[in-house]
């Protein structure tokens, strides 16, 4: 099986880790969430990068799809206090998730 490549360097180099069999169920369990391998989830932790869980990734979607539609809503001629109003909500929960992740 090749190794994949990140950018322009291709990730050739193996580093082995000692952890307790509960610490790799925990991390096992962590990458499944964020539907990434063990790998890719250690290097977004070890370097600062934002590790997102496919349920909340799901749920970010959602509400920017939602947010689209009131939108379009707004943009026919809806009430635009409460279009207005809806958007905010809707931009707030998107934020919330955003930085949490």
């Amino acid at each position: 099986m090749p190794f994949q490549q990140q950018g322009d360097e291709p990730m050739d180099q193996v580093t082995h880790i000692r952890m307790t069999a509960e610490e790799k169920a925990s991390l096992r369990s962590e990458a499944n969430e964020a539907g990434i391998t063990i790998s890719e989830y250690g290097r977004r932790r070890l370097f600062g990068r934002k590790v997102v869980a496919q349920a909340d990734q799901a749920v970010l979607n959602e509400l920017r799809r939602l947010g689209g539609l009131v939108k379009h809503v707004h943009n026919q001629g809806g009430d635009s206090r409460e279009t207005v109003e809806t958007l905010r909500s809707l931009r707030a929960a998107i934020d919330r998730l955003g930085r949490d992740g």
